[in-house]
This record gives structure tokens, C-alpha cells and sequence, in this order.
């Protein structure tokens, strides 16, 4: 939903341009003006409130995850996450991000199917993300079945029923 955020934003600029547009044949422009400026408001009022209700609950099991990596390990200790934006942000690691997006030699390793290679040159020590990432997600490209490297240590888990129940956290081996 956060996605269309921008339609809103689109939409009451039309809204604006169709208003001046038309304030020439309005006679009650106070009212017609104070009309719009209370849908605009009750509009982002309704969509910004559930979009607060409904929180992804995996983003908080990321904050989680990231508090725990900050209590139970070395400050500056290379970590590696799939989905890297919260835990980074969060933890005082050094967060390697996995998917590619934003590590341009992750995303090599994933086209040549070698991420798990990249996992051990890039020297990471831990792996913290959702078993789905691991198992699915990204499972073809890593050359190799990674949960043979890993020992969990931790799991930060989630009161949601979905696929992102639980986090672990492991050492690479």
C-alpha cells in the first residue's frame, strides 16, 4: 500500500490544478478551497493511519534481530543479510548486503551462481535473515546448499502467521 503513496500526492495536485482551473466560475471559493483541503487531509489521514496499524511484522523482527546482533556480538563483526536496510541501519555490524540490490559483487556472485563463494571471500561470519531467503528465494544461487555452512545461534521469532516467522541467525562454519 505505502506504494501508491505517490498516487495521493498526484491526485491532489490534479485536484489543485482543477480547482484553479475552475475557481472562475465558483462563487464560494473559501468553501470550495476549505472542502478540498479537508478531503485532501481526512484522504492521507485514512491511509497513513492504516498503513500504521498494519506494519510489516518481519520489519520488526529485523529491528529485533539487529538488537540482538548489538548485545551478542563484537561491534564491526561482518554480517551477512538478504534484506540489509533495517539491520544495517540498526546494528553496529558490518552489514553485507546478500541480494544484490545494492552490492554490486553480490549481484556477480548471484549471476554466476557462486554466492556462497562470495559469502566466504567477503570473509562473513554470520548470516541473519529468514530461512525463506535462504531456502527459496535465493537457493539457486548459491552454488552449493548453504545450511550445510551454517550453525544457528539465535532465533528471533514473530507472532505473525506467514512465511517470515522467525529469523535466524547463524555462524558460517
Amino acid at each position: 500500500d505505502w506504494y501508491f503513496v505517490s498516487l495521493e500526492l498526484f491526485v491532489t495536485i490534479l485536484f489543485v490544478c482543477v480547482a484553479d482551473h475552475l475557481s472562475v466560475h465558483i462563487n464560494f471559493k473559501r468553501i470550495a478551497g476549505l472542502s478540498l483541503i479537508v478531503a485532501i487531509l481526512f484522504s492521507y489521514t485514512v491511509d497513513w493511519s492504516k498503513n500504521l496499524r498494519e506494519r510489516m511484522p518481519q520489519q520488526l523482527v529485523m529491528y529485533a534481530a539487529a538488537q540482538w546482533m548489538n548485545s551478542h556480538l563484537s561491534s564491526g563483526t561482518e554480517v551477512g543479510v538478504f534484506n540489509s536496510g533495517i539491520q544495517s541501519y540498526f546494528s553496529t555490524m558490518r552489514v553485507i548486503n546478500l541480494d544484490g540490490l545494492i552490492n554490486n559483487s553480490a549481484y556477480d556472485a548471484m549471476r554466476n551462481k557462486r554466492l556462497w563463494a562470495y559469502i566466504e571471500d567477503s570473509h562473513v561470519a554470520y548470516i541473519s535473515d529468514f530461512d525463506i531467503y535462504l531456502s527459496y528465494r535465493y537457493k539457486s544461487f548459491f552454488g552449493e546448499d548453504p545450511f550445510v555452512h551454517l550453525s544457528q545461534i539465535a532465533t528471533i521469532g514473530s507472532k505473525h502467521d506467514s512465511h517470515y516467522n522467525d529469523l535466524n541467525i547463524s555462524r558460517v562454519k
